[in-house]
């Protein structure tokens, strides 16, 4: 009887802590900054750029892109270029992913494209 209790509560506190991990997970933001504030540190980070697309190209369903901010200028990349169609030279957009170093700069892998704000 003592043991189906410790099991029981065991259960509950995984259930618990799982859907708290879940909320975490679904509450963070990523980190709205611009290009100039971005460094080789940020790596790995989640980030969100208001920025224009200032150069634009698509191979075999990846999108190349050299975003603007006003700050400077960050390479980056699409790999599921079908997600956004709306993608082209000259839009204004918040673009959301990733901060990677591709031989040796920075790059920003996009994971979502928002309405500029």
């Amino acid at each position: 009887m003592e043991q189906e209790k410790i099991a029981l509560i065991a259960l509950l506190a995984s259930v618990t802590g799982i859907l708290l991990l879940f909320a975490m997970a679904q509450s963070i933001e990523p980190k709205e900054m611009k290009i100039q504030e971005i460094t080789i540190e940020e790596e790995g980070l989640q980030v969100k750029i208001n920025a224009r697309v200032e150069e634009f190209s698509q191979r075999q369903g990846i999108a190349f892109m050299q975003l603007y901010d006003g700050t400077g200028k960050i390479k980056a990349i699409a790999f599921e270029a079908k997600k956004f169609p709306e993608l082209r030279k000259g839009m204004l957009a918040g673009f959301e992913g990733k901060i990677q170093i591709y031989k040796g700069e920075l790059e920003l892998v996009v994971e979502k494209v928002n309405e500029w704000k």
